[in-house]
């Protein structure tokens, strides 16, 4: 059996609310081994600050290579947090 097939945190759900590199990577290796992780970003400035951190030749309708290395298999969602009425949700 390999490692990708043991699914030790898949009954672990995470909230991250981190950017840039440390908190997403921590995320990222939780969801690699089956957390279901929720990523929330901060919708006042368009989310984590590293989704426009593009190369030269990167696509730039797209998300960065460098946000998606760090971010892959999680759930996202953009908050106001000075909405009251997102706040509660």
């Amino acid at each position: 059996m390999s490692i990708f097939e043991i699914n030790m945190f898949n009954n672990i759900k995470v909230l991250e609310l981190s950017s840039v590199l440390a908190g997403p990577a921590v995320g990222m290796f939780f969801a690699e081994l089956g957390a279901r992780v929720l990523k929330i970003e901060n919708k006042i400035s368009n989310g984590d600050i590293t989704r426009n951190w593009r190369v030269t030749g990167e696509d730039p309708t797209a998300v960065s290579a460098y946000f998606s290395s760090v971010n892959y298999n999680k759930k996202y969602l953009l908050m106001d947090f000075t909405n009251p009425d997102q706040k509660k949700n």
